[in-house]
């Protein structure tokens, strides 16, 4: 048997979303199990419970995820912290690490124990 990709695996996605989801927020994936999407199980059952600041970055010329759901997902987590990243696409980690790297710098000195501050989850685009 050879390894197969994850991606190419029917409803591995799903798997995998169902996965990260309930580790992140403590939901069961048989809550999961009849949804109608990912995105909406996380909205309903998790982002607005989901108090623990976050980082979101996103490259605004990403093709495979639209920016809009990034905005999305940070309008509806109190905690929240949304960067676009106006030169990156998919993954901008790569693509601008130094940009990446400064983000994560101040989100922690602004978010870290002692440092939470306005502007630390203001769930809005920075």
């Amino acid at each position: 048997r050879r390894y197969r990709w994850p991606a190419a695996v029917r409803g591995a996605d799903r798997g995998v979303a169902a996965f990260v989801i309930a580790q992140a927020c403590g939901a069961r994936p048989a809550e999961l199990a009849d949804a109608p999407t990912d995105g909406q199980v996380w909205e309903a059952l998790c982002a607005p419970s989901f108090t623990v600041p976050t980082l979101l970055l996103h490259g605004a010329a990403d093709a495979l995820v639209p920016a809009a759901v990034s905005r999305t997902l940070a309008a509806r987590m109190p905690a929240a912290s949304l960067v676009e990243l106006p030169r990156s696409g998919h993954v901008p980690h790569e693509e601008e690490p130094a940009r990446v790297a400064a983000e994560i710098d101040a989100f922690l000195a602004r978010c870290l124990p002692g440092g939470e501050r306005a502007g630390c989850g203001s769930g809005a685009a920075a």
